[in-house]
C-alpha cells in the first residue's frame, strides 16, 4: 500500500516539477532583465543592513546602511537632496521616520539644501560609498513594524564654468526590505 501511494504521489508530482521549471525559467529571465537594466544605470543603491531600535516613550530609531555604487568611468559628487523634502522612510505599520528630527542623522554623504550643496567628488569611478541613515520617530501606543519602504533622491553636483555649484543629475531611489 505504501509503494502504491508513493508511486501515485510521484506520478502526480511530475507536472508540478515541469510547471516549476517553466516558472523558474520565467523568473530567471525577469531577474536577468532587471540586472541588465540596473547595470545600465550610473548609480546603484543597495541595502547592506536595516535595523530597528524601538524605545517606548522615546525616540525609536530605524537605521539603514546603504551602499551607493558609481557605475560610470568618472568620479561623482553625490548629495542626498533635502532631508525632509526628498527622503521618505516608512515602516510597514505606517510609522514615518525622519533623519532630521529627534536625534536622527545622515552619515557618509552630504545633504544638499535649496541653497547649499557639496560639489567635491565623493564617489570614485567604479567605486562605492557607505551611507547610514539613522531616522527617528516618537511612537505613541504603537510598535515598530518589521519592514521598511525608503524613497529618496540623490543629486549629482559639479562646478560650472563660473565656479558656481550646479545640479547636473538626479537619481531617484526606492528600496524596501525587512528589519532586524
Amino acid at each position: 500500500m505504501k509503494t502504491l501511494t508513493l508511486l501515485a504521489l510521484l506520478a502526480l508530482s511530475s507536472p508540478v516539477f515541469a510547471q516549476s521549471a517553466t516558472q523558474l525559467k520565467r523568473e530567471n529571465e525577469a531577474l536577468r532583465a532587471q540586472l541588465a537594466q540596473r547595470q545600465e544605470q550610473p548609480v546603484v543603491v543597495s541595502v547592506v543592513s536595516a535595523r530597528k531600535h524601538e524605545k517606548r516613550g522615546g525616540a525609536s530609531h530605524l537605521v539603514l546602511t546603504l551602499q551607493v555604487r558609481n557605475q560610470t568611468t568618472q568620479p561623482m559628487a553625490l548629495n542626498l537632496l533635502g532631508r525632509s523634502r526628498a527622503l521618505r522612510l516608512v515602516d510597514n505599520l505606517g510609522n514615518k521616520f525622519s533623519p532630521t528630527q529627534n536625534y536622527g542623522k545622515v552619515h557618509g554623504i552630504p545633504v544638499a539644501t535649496d541653497t547649499l550643496a557639496d560639489a567635491t567628488p565623493n564617489l570614485p569611478a567604479g567605486g562605492s560609498l557607505t551611507v547610514i541613515i539613522d531616522a527617528t520617530s516618537y511612537l505613541k501606543n504603537t510598535s515598530m513594524g518589521n519592514a521598511f519602504d525608503l524613497n529618496m533622491t540623490l543629486g549629482q553636483f559639479a562646478y560650472n564654468a563660473r565656479g558656481k555649484i550646479e545640479k547636473v543629475g538626479e537619481f531617484p531611489v526606492s528600496l524596501a526590505g525587512a528589519l532586524n
